[in-house]
């Protein structure tokens, strides 16, 4: 691989491309009131702050909003995180920073605004998110968000239950199928021009047992989404995950699902201005750290940090590589379906997967033991499953871009693969060669053989040059048919083994 920490940045200097847009990161987790009124989510403050960890490299400024429960509460703080209230006065406060913040970027500054928590539709229709002093409606959005921010670009990001509402307008309290240029409709031409600058990406969920699961460490729709910003919904490998990128990346984790209760439906929406927008840049980043998966890795990934909390997961078609970020954490356990391995980034760079020092894991890792999310990722990702997603879809596809390499770091290089199909191919040419080569000698054998036959016959004695010959014929062909035998059955176990290697999960 090719040292590609700031490629494209040098690129787009040297082709007149825009300057990247200085990133600022707002993001929001409740998990709502122990009132009665609704279950209190488990998860959403971990969400917070696993979402914020992964955005702030490379932004200019974040912020957390966030009320820990007890047992996150001992785990990040344990880490030195500290977040503000969650509350609809410090989140006004916040987006007043971060606005005045802006203005030092001459129209040149995009603005990440997450959320996770509760969400409820009131008698009107409108959706709202909860927040600790009261609720933040879809009007909330629009004015103080969508209106207000002076960002050339923004991404708003929901994670609740119900939470298609907050862009979305309906009679009842149930998600409704709207088409999405309706239910992203603004009431007003302000923000109409807002929305024009604005991507979506909000999930759909009817209630908080649906929403979370203990399985993926916290919101279905949360991991799956963090899962594609690593990097594992790069599909053309430019190091930039694009709306539609990430839209199919959920699709495919979704697709084996089956039981209700755990199904995603999203609403995906690239900003109108610009499509091709990247929700996460990761060569832009100042990521240190990635974790390589070659074409010939196995196929299906997971990796949990070192809170025992999972980080990510990826299947891929066969043939596809993936490049993954690893932040957050000081090491990582990476497992496949019945092995694992460790990976402690300490030089910046990649690590190959073939790199580690993998171990029979303890129990299978194909089960997550809970039977609602075990369909995940089922379906494996790549260009195939991308093409055929965004045929239907109004998200556009990803733009064609430079590859996005890392160098290896020096611990972290793939030993030297041999190339099992070339090897196959070569060995089993060889064979024919070999085969055909045989088959000439017992030819030249044979008529040899005559000539002598011939010649005794006439003369009554042996012809030494043609008894020569034939001697000859003779060896060539056991010489030609010993390597015809060794190269076919090389070429045939080269075959197995590489076919072994491609049926790797």
């Amino acid at each position: 691989m090719l040292a590609g920490f700031g490629l494209l940045a040098t690129l787009a200097v040297a082709t007149g491309a825009p300057a990247p847009l200085s990133r600022y990161v707002v993001v929001v987790g409740y998990n709502g009131p122990a009132d009665g009124a609704r279950p209190q989510l488990t998860w959403a403050d971990d969400d917070a702050v696993r979402l914020h960890q992964q955005l702030a490299p490379g932004a200019k400024r974040t912020w957390l909003l966030t009320a820990f429960d007890d047992d996150s509460a001992r785990l990040w703080s344990r880490e030195g995180i500290v977040a503000r209230p969650p509350t609809r006065t410090e989140l006004a406060h916040v987006l007043g920073e971060a606005y005045w913040a802006m203005r030092d970027d001459s129209g040149a500054a995009e603005l990440v605004f997450a959320v996770v928590g509760h969400g409820d539709v009131d008698k009107d229709g409108e959706g709202h998110v909860v927040l600790a002093d009261g609720v933040f409606s879809r009007t909330d959005l629009e004015r103080q968000v969508i209106e207000a921010s002076p960002a050339r670009v923004n991404h708003v990001v929901v994670d609740a239950c119900a939470s298609y509402h907050m862009v979305a307008r309906g009679d009842g309290a149930e998600p409704l199928p709207v088409d999405l240029q309706t239910a992203l409709s603004p009431r007003l031409q302000s923000a109409a021009v807002g929305w024009e600058r604005t991507g979506v990406l909000v999930a759909t969920s009817s209630a908080a047992a649906t929403h979370e699961s203990a399985s993926v460490g916290g919101g279905i729709f949360s991991f799956v989404l963090r899962s594609a910003l690593t990097g594992a919904g790069d599909v053309n490998q430019d190091g930039r995950v694009e709306y539609g990128e990430v839209a199919a990346f959920v699709a495919a984790a979704n697709a084996a699902v089956t039981d209700p209760r755990a199904r995603l439906d999203i609403t995906a929406r690239a900003p109108r201005h610009d499509p091709h927008v990247a929700v996460m840049d990761l060569a832009r980043n100042d990521v240190g750290h990635y974790l390589f998966l070659d074409a010939r890795s196995p196929r299906r990934v997971r990796l949990v940090d070192a809170r025992g909390l999972p980080y990510a997961e990826i299947n891929r078609e066969p043939g596809a590589s993936a490049l993954i970020a690893l932040t957050g954490s000081p090491y990582f356990v990476v497992e496949t379906a019945d092995q694992q391995a460790v990976v402690v980034p300490r030089e910046r760079g990649a690590y190959a997967l073939s790199s580690l020092q993998f171990t029979k894991a303890p129990t299978s890792r194909t089960s997550r033991g809970d039977p609602a999310t075990d369909a995940f990722f089922a379906v494996a990702f790549g260009r195939s499953f991308v093409d055929g997603f965004l045929a239907d879809s109004k998200v556009a596809g990803p733009a064609p871009g430079p590859r996005f390499d890392v160098a290896f770091a020096s611990i972290g290089a793939p030993p030297v693969q041999w190339p099992l199909a070339e090897l196959s191919t070569g060995s089993l040419i060889a064979a024919s060669v070999f085969a055909v080569g045989a088959a000439g000698a017992a030819v030249g054998n044979v008529l040899a053989l005559s000539d002598v036959e011939a010649g005794f016959r006439r003369t009554g004695t042996l012809d030494p040059a043609a008894s020569l010959r034939a001697d000859s014929f003779l060896t060539a062909f056991g010489v030609m048919g010993a390597g015809a035998v060794i190269t076919g059955v090389a070429g045939a176990a080269f075959a197995v083994a590489s076919l072994r290697e491609e049926d790797e999960p």
